[in-house]
């Protein structure tokens, strides 16, 4: 994958706009790390992305959508419930976002691996908790083979009540897997 500072600072100009104009009315918009996300999963051309998340719409999905419009690419939208699915889907439809952006209802651990050559995904930490590591595994085997791939875990500090993968990377959880002998 080539790096592309166009499409890096495109989407993060275009994240950055979307927060301007709608955060004055809504709580939806929080524009801590969405914009340099966004530009992360633009630049590096992603075509195809993944946001897993426990709410029907988290900032993120919006960084996400703006850098798969940028790209040209496909933001897919698993979540576990019909109720967070449809709440994704109404406020993507305001954003006039829904043209690049697929939502799937379903066991995250299940529908990620119908697909292969994931370039970024965004996980919830608390959908993490919830599938365990079956989740972690998934994602795994269908990410790019070449290691391009980029996984942001949100939600982690705090999200756990000081257990399970407080405070840790997504790397760090994965060596702690292979140190048990579980292998992805």
């Amino acid at each position: 994958m080539v790096w592309s500072p166009l499409h890096a600072m495109q989407a993060y100009m275009h994240t950055l706009q979307l927060c301007k104009d709608n955060c004055k009315n809504s709580v939806i918009l929080e524009p801590k790390s969405m914009e340099f996300i966004s530009a992360l999963a633009a630049g590096n051309q992603a075509k195809l992305m993944v946001d897993i998340s426990s709410v029907g719409i988290s900032p993120l999905t919006l960084a996400l959508a703006v850098a798969a419009k940028q790209t040209g690419g496909l933001l897919l939208c698993i979540r576990s419930h019909l109720q967070t699915l449809q709440e994704t889907k109404t406020h993507l439809e305001n954003f006039h976002l829904c043209d690049v952006v697929e939502l799937k209802l379903g066991n995250p651990s299940e529908v990620v691996k119908q697909y292969e050559n994931i370039d970024f995904a965004v996980v919830d930490s608390r959908v993490v908790e919830g599938c365990s590591v079956s989740l972690f595994f998934a994602l795994d085997a269908s990410m790019n083979p070449d290691g391009s791939s980029v996984v942001v875990v949100n939600n982690i500090v705090g999200s756990h009540g000081g257990r399970g993968h407080h405070g840790r990377s997504y790397a760090q959880v994965v060596r702690g897997l292979r140190r048990r002998g579980l292998s992805l």
